[in-house]
């Protein structure tokens, strides 16, 4: 049984575009998961081989990335009420929401840029989305686009969060048919946080897809991104460096577009 990357490169061979080689490749996988997915998840040390540092605690890589706040009593705070949320509207298991380290540095990470735009692909029981949207709340500025195929939970967001979230469900299930559009219609953005189809051929398709529209100096985010060799290619193909959190059963991948990793003016989060 060939690898998904084999299977990519000879479809490439072959001539077929990249909304083909995604379409075929899925329907590769759905049908011998097994075998293609035992040979595409990285093990942590391939993943710490191709980041410029590892870590496992939020306030090491806020240090990496320049913000001399530390870790915030509001951070704390956010974290731990995004986790109680999730769970009185879990409708996913919880599991699925971004790991307590994750979500601390969500918080302090938008408090800290500022961005104007942000983009979220996935919001299963939403605790990642409250965290961004609260940080945008503290900030006064700035807008969180999220795309799911699940029904909006929209209105069951705290009204003063709500007020800074636009929600696209996604009527159709099939990524590269409706991806594009997505982030052609909501981008330019100033961050991206993948947090969706984890599978190797969806991360792979949404990253290059979501890049495009990315500003330059923009911060390319994802979750999950053990669960493929999807952000090592990526991030080796466009020869970024980037920055990862080990964050118990997860891993986040931080990586910036067209320049350094470092903020320009070492910053704190709460100005």
């Amino acid at each position: 049984m060939p690898s998904v990357a084999k299977f990519i490169d000879l479809s490439r061979s072959h001539g077929l575009g990249k909304v083909a080689q995604v379409a075929l490749g899925r329907e590769l996988n759905r049908l011998f998961p097994g075998p293609l997915r035992s040979r595409i998840m990285p093990s942590l040390h391939e993943l710490d081989q191709a980041a410029v540092e590892t870590h496992r605690d939020a306030a090491s890589v806020l240090t990496s990335l320049g913000v001399d706040a530390g870790i915030s009593t509001e951070a704390q705070r956010v974290s731990e009420q995004a986790s109680a949320w999730g769970v009185s509207h879990a409708r996913f298991p919880m599991n699925w929401g971004v790991e307590k380290e994750t979500a601390t540095f969500l918080y302090e990470f938008i408090r800290a840029v500022r961005p104007q735009r942000v983009l979220e692909t996935g919001v299963a029981n939403g605790t990642s989305s409250y965290v961004i949207l609260s940080a945008l709340s503290a900030n006064g500025h700035g807008e969180l686009v999220t795309t799911d195929i699940e029904p909006s939970i929209h209105g069951d967001m705290p009204e003063e969060l709500a007020a800074r979230w636009t929600y696209v469900h996604l009527q159709d299930r099939t990524p590269e048919r409706v991806m594009p559009g997505v982030f052609a219609s909501h981008g330019p953005y100033d961050v991206y946080f993948h947090d969706a189809d984890h599978s190797y051929l969806g991360q792979r398709f949404e990253y290059h897809q979501a890049w495009e529209h990315l500003l330059d100096g923009g911060w390319f985010l994802s979750d999950d991104i053990d669960f493929s060799t999807a952000w090592i290619e990526f991030t080796r193909e466009k020869d970024l460096s980037p920055i990862h959190l080990v964050d118990g059963r997860k891993v986040l991948g931080v990586a910036r577009k067209g320049a350094p990793l470092q903020l320009d003016v070492p910053r704190s989060a709460h100005p």
